[in-house]
């Protein structure tokens, strides 16, 4: 078994990365980068402004109403956009790399 390093916040926490450590791939990391990439490890994460107004409407509303209430589906023209940059990006990646 690998020893791994007191990187969890509690016991549960630490007993769970023990259950999966054998089957991940583990290495050393400063904690600045790690907190670069997920600065909720030192802070809370604001809740989202309309949570209070979803969590009223979940048991008045089917799962179908609230993800057209909650999660809109984008434009065409933004579909559009997300493609067209998404294509422009891979011909970028092509030409320069």
């Amino acid at each position: 078994m690998r020893k791994t390093l007191d990187t969890t916040n509690t016991e549960h926490g630490k007993a769970l990365f023990e259950s999966v450590a054998d089957k991940v791939v583990q290495c050393e990391s400063k904690l600045e980068y790690a907190i670069a990439g997920n600065p909720c490890i030192v802070r809370s994460s604001k809740p989202h402004p309309k949570r209070a107004e979803f969590f009223a409407n979940l048991d008045k509303c089917s799962l179908d109403q609230l993800i057209k209430m909650y999660c809109p589906f984008p434009s065409p023209l933004k579909r559009a956009y997300t493609r067209v940059r998404g294509i422009l990006g891979r011909v970028k990646r092509k030409v320069v790399g």
